[in-house]
């Protein structure tokens, strides 16, 4: 009788934590507005990162503005865009983790890879 008590009270809490923790909207850690620093073989630039709640992602510098939905999982986020002007379908991927205020990562393209940091403003 007191084991079967005992599970319906650990059923009971397990139930209550599950709903409490379902009713939270947890912010994703990607978002904000990013500093970004782009660093490969041709040299360094800076770009501005602006993240939104539903996971837009607004990429801006070199007097151009690019957009694209990310991908979040935890601390890691990804986003993936057309390569500009491509007929061949190559495309330009990122894949990066947040840890606080700073994130990095790495841009994959066919062209070479970079390494991004960033920090959120």
């Amino acid at each position: 009788m007191h084991r079967q008590l005992s599970s319906i009270c650990t059923i009971k809490i397990l139930l209550l934590i599950g709903s409490t923790l379902a009713g939270c909207d947890i912010r994703p850690v990607a978002v904000g507005q990013w500093q970004v620093q782009i660093e490969d073989a041709s040299g360094s630039r800076e770009q501005s990162w602006r993240i939104d709640e539903d996971l837009q992602i607004e990429m801006q510098g070199a007097g151009q503005t690019l957009r694209s939905q990310i991908d979040t999982a935890g601390s890691r986020f990804s986003w993936t865009l057309p390569a500009e002007g491509s007929e061949d379908g190559n495309a330009i991927n990122f894949g990066g983790t947040v840890n606080g205020n700073r994130f990095s990562g790495t841009l994959y393209a066919q062209s070479g890879n970079a390494t991004v940091t960033g920090i959120r403003q």
